[in-house]
C-alpha cells in the first residue's frame, strides 16, 4: 500500500483524539508529548527522573533463627490478625472441591460436633480438620513463632493444641472417624501432589481407619 495522500492526512490528524494513556502521559510530562510517547530530550529526561521521589519499597519481615520479626507495631498486627478467616480458606476449598468432584457429599463446620470439623460426612461417619499450620503450631516450614508478646503466642498456641487433641477424642468417643488435613499438604504444591493428597483422604473416607493425618512431605526438627 502506497503513501497516504495529504488530504487524507490532514483528515486523519483532525479527527484524531489521544486515548486516556496519552492523555496522562501528557499530564505527567507537562504536555510535552504526541500520542503518548515523550518528547524531552534526553537530558531532560535524566533531570527529571532525578526529581522525582524515590519509590518506597515495601517492607518485609526478617526471620531470625526460628523467630519473625514484626515490622508492624502491636495494634496493628491485632486488627491484622483479626481479619485472618477461620473458615472457607484456600486449603479447605481445595478440599472441599476435589473430594466434591470425587463424589463425595458433606455438611460444613457443623456445630453439633465437637470442635466443628470442616467438613462432615454422616455417610462414613467421618470428620474431616483443614488446620493452618501457623494458627494450630505445627511441626512444618509454615510455622515461625513471632518474636513479639512470645509469652501470649506460646500460650493461644497451647490451647488450640489442647482443643484440637479434645475434640479428637471426644469425637472417637462418639464413633466418628477424624482427619486432618494441614495446610502444608497443599500449599505450593503441584497438581499431581494435590491430586495424590486427594486421593489418600478418599481412600481414607472409604476405609475403616479410625483417625488420619496428611501433611507436606518437608517437615523440620522441633
Amino acid at each position: 500500500m502506497g503513501a497516504l495522500p495529504t488530504f487524507l492526512k490532514r483528515l486523519l490528524f483532525a479527527t484524531w483524539r489521544p486515548s486516556r494513556k496519552a492523555c496522562s502521559l501528557r499530564q505527567r510530562n507537562g504536555g510535552n508529548t504526541f500520542a503518548g510517547q515523550s518528547v524531552y530530550s534526553g537530558k531532560q529526561s535524566a533531570e527529571k527522573l532525578r526529581r522525582q521521589p524515590a519509590r518506597k519499597l515495601r517492607a518485609r519481615p526478617k526471620i531470625i533463627g526460628a523467630f519473625m520479626v514484626d515490622v508492624v507495631d502491636a495494634a496493628t498486627r491485632s486488627r491484622m490478625m483479626s481479619g485472618i478467616r477461620s473458615r472457607h480458606t484456600k486449603p479447605e476449598r481445595i478440599i472441599r472441591s476435589g473430594l466434591h468432584r470425587l463424589g463425595f457429599r458433606f455438611a460444613l463446620h457443623s456445630r453439633k460436633l465437637s470442635g466443628t470439623p470442616d467438613l462432615v460426612l454422616p455417610r462414613y461417619r467421618a470428620a474431616i480438620f483443614v488446620h493452618g499450620c501457623f494458627w494450630h503450631r505445627h511441626n512444618c516450614e509454615f510455622f515461625k513463632m513471632p518474636s513479639t508478646r512470645t509469652g501470649f503466642w506460646k500460650a493461644k498456641f497451647a490451647r488450640n493444641r489442647s482443643n484440637d487433641i479434645a475434640a479428637r477424642k471426644e469425637l472417637a468417643n462418639e464413633g466418628w472417624r477424624v482427619l486432618v488435613v494441614w495446610e502444608c499438604a497443599l500449599r505450593d504444591r503441584s497438581e499431581s501432589e494435590v491430586t495424590a493428597i486427594l486421593l489418600r483422604a478418599a481412600s481414607w473416607i472409604k476405609g475403616h481407619r479410625k483417625s488420619l493425618e496428611l501433611s507436606g512431605p518437608r517437615r523440620k526438627a522441633v
